[in-house]
């Protein structure tokens, strides 16, 4: 099987503590795709420091990051990573803007939040 460019985005935490680390589980859903022979590329949105510019939504900062990732890398597949709820409107807002500018990227949302509330999201968030 062909190997495809996946790009796995860790989301900008901020609410609370700034300082911040990659989630384990992130690195090692990498770790394990690049054994398979996938081609991994990350993109941590929190070095970008987004909250620096006193808005309360940072992540409509991030999109033209991750743009600028989606035209370099040309990935099939995005994975956010959602760790808390705090960190979903991003993952949310995100995904959208991807899809009504590269429909034909495939996207996952992954972490605590996807996991626990699954139904809610599924039934609120249909897009």
């Amino acid at each position: 099987m062909k190997s495809f460019p996946v790009l796995l985005v860790n989301l900008p935490v901020y609410v609370g503590n700034k300082e911040y680390k990659l989630p384990s589980s992130l690195l090692y859903l990498a770790s394990y795709a690049q054994n398979a022979g996938k081609e991994i590329h990350f993109l941590d949105l929190n070095t970008y420091k987004p909250w620096e510019d006193g808005t309360e939504y940072p992540g409509d900062l991030c999109y033209p990051v991750l743009e600028d990732h989606i035209t370099k890398v040309k990935p099939k597949l995005i994975g956010f990573s959602c760790i808390t709820s705090g960190m979903f409107e991003a993952a949310w807002k995100l995904s959208k803007l991807v899809k009504a500018n590269f429909s034909h990227i495939e996207i996952v949302i992954g972490g605590m939040h996807p996991t626990v509330f699954a139904r809610d999201i599924l039934e609120n968030c249909p897009e």
